[in-house]
């Protein structure tokens, strides 16, 4: 096989771009021990050194100014993200500066310089934990791999049917995520820029089938826009996303034209990358959740981890599946992690009605936890609760 058909296509975070000249930075780190009276000095290996890529490339056409408005916002996100480098493949990278330049005597290109170094897991020494950064790395490197699979699972062209029925389905789509965002973030930070967005994706849907990658891009940047807006409510963010089985397949292929195939197609992987950008979404902010017992760690985990499973098994991307374990298993080393401190649940039973802040009094020395009780058991306004009332052992 000859040198250009190896070559892979370039893309950040499944934002695609050309690649004229790529270089970079390699070895060891050193450090050198020269003795006095002595010629030859000793070499002290200290291991492998933080790879650096430089990438000259560019963006060209009569949308290049879409193209690189969405690198740009790609190249300013945190965290880590995935570069497929044309040579060397998929790398996980961050991007510590992005160059830009553009002229009206070149109009319709911009050339852009990026300087990435590679990322690997944040830890120290000491052992201090960093799941927080362990995590978001791992939902940025889902979220590139979902949207670097819907990009090329996703094809309205040669027909006319197609792009009309993707349109429909992407505006069918993105209804679910509207009705998600209506009906559980109305009280979130941003919700009217989110929903002011959201409309803009369905007012361009019929430019955006045409370009997948910008697709997944705004879709992504929505979902991601809802994340932390629940002020750590995990059941009900959990709930604010459509976590279902892919749409069955109707009648039997070789009874279907390729257009109706490819519709099928599309249609599951609008729905693969929805669901995967929710599950990215839903990891960076379980990092963030101050779970109150051990029970709701557990929960909010096994939650998790059955969406994952479910997810897992649709697809037959390599990149994606990979991504998904990566997620599952920082999000048990997380929660495990963390809910090592954690109290456990118990019930105490009450005859007579007990106001929660003697309940918080006489269980803790501390009145102030009398809110705590009452809205783990959901008290009436007056703060009285009776029966079999749920507490934490510390």
């Amino acid at each position: 096989m000859a040198w250009r058909d190896r070559l892979r296509p370039a893309a950040f975070r499944g934002i695609p771009f050309e690649v004229s000249a790529a270089t970079g930075s390699f070895g060891r780190r050193t450090a050198r021990h020269e003795f006095p009276q002595r010629d030859t000095p000793a070499v002290e290996d200290l291991g492998r050194r933080t790879r650096e890529l430089q990438i000259t490339g560019f963006v060209i056409g009569a949308d290049y100014m879409r193209r690189r408005d969405e690198l740009v916002a790609a190249a300013e996100k945190p965290g880590s993200g995935v570069f497929v480098h044309p040579y060397l493949g998929r790398l996980k990278v961050v991007c510590e500066s992005f160059d830009l330049s553009e002229s009206s005597a070149e109009g319709g290109f911009a050339q852009i310089n990026f300087a990435f170094v590679e990322s690997g897991e944040l830890a120290f020494p000491t052992g201090a934990t960093t799941s927080a950064g362990l995590l978001d790395t791992v939902a940025n490197a889902l979220a590139a791999a979902s949207s670097a699979e819907f990009a090329a699972g996703f094809d309205v062209a040669g027909a006319v049917f197609l792009t009309q029925a993707a349109i429909e389905d992407a505006r069918a789509e993105i209804a679910s995520v509207q009705a998600s965002l209506n009906r559980f973030g109305r009280t979130l930070d941003g919700f009217f820029e989110v929903a002011t967005d959201l409309a803009g994706v369905v007012t361009d849907i019929a430019t955006l089938v045409t370009t997948p990658a910008a697709l997944a891009f705004r879709l992504q940047t929505n979902i991601d826009g809802m994340v932390g807006g629940f002020d750590g409510a995990f059941g009900e963010f959990a709930n604010a996303f459509r976590i279902d089985q892919a749409p069955a397949e109707v009648g039997y292929a070789n009874q279907r034209t390729p257009s109706e195939i490819q519709r099928e197609d599309n249609r599951n992987a609008l729905r693969r990358l929805v669901t995967r950008s929710s599950l990215a979404a839903m990891a960076r902010f379980l990092a963030t959740v101050d779970f109150a017992s051990l029970e709701e760690a557990i929960a909010a985990r096994d939650g998790f981890f059955a969406s994952a499973a479910d997810e897992a098994e649709l697809g037959d991307d390599p990149a994606s599946y990979e991504a998904l374990i990566d997620v599952r298993t920082a999000i048990a080393e997380d929660i495990t992690d963390r809910s090592a401190s954690l109290g456990r649940l118990r019930t105490e039973t009450f005859d007579e009605p007990v106001p929660a802040v003697v309940l918080a009094w006489d269980l803790y020395g501390d009145a102030e936890r009398a809110v705590e009780i009452a809205e783990r058991n959901k008290a009436p306004f007056s703060g009285f609760l009776a029966g079999a009332i749920s507490v934490l052992d510390k």
